[in-house]
């Protein structure tokens, strides 16, 4: 699980990269936020929550590896663990459609504009 959401989330942060290159806009802060891989662990009826995350990034933004931090976990079968898991299952959710969906489509519309490939509007940041 660890080798896997770091190799998506180093993914996650070369689209980014390329996206700042061909915009010519320098990385912040704000953008690196955004970079993060979720996961979810069974172990019988027993359940982590994972977060991975990019170690500091420089002014440059240069890829130096990950940190993976346990969220938090429970246990399946007793009503507070259930409800565990379904929060945080949905706040997840609720993160990839509000936030990390839209600056991937930010990103790859970017790329593909860069490229001569015509796509729709982008939205603003916050909408």
């Amino acid at each position: 699980m660890a080798a896997a959401g770091s190799l998506a989330l180093y993914n996650r942060h070369r689209l980014h990269e390329e996206a700042l290159r061909i915009s010519e806009a320098s990385w912040s802060a704000e953008g690196a936020d955004n970079l993060r891989h979720y996961a979810l662990t069974f172990v019988g009826p027993e359940f982590s929550f994972w977060v991975l995350r990019p170690s500091p990034l420089g002014i440059d933004g240069k890829w130096s590896g990950c940190g993976m931090t346990r969220l938090c976990g429970a246990d399946c079968m007793d009503e507070y663990g259930v409800k565990e898991l379904v929060g945080w299952i949905n706040e997840i959710n609720r993160w990839g459609l509000s936030s990390h969906g839209p600056s991937c489509e930010r990103d790859i519309k970017t790329i593909l504009r860069g490229k001569g490939v015509r796509t729709s509007d982008i939205r603003p940041t916050g909408i």
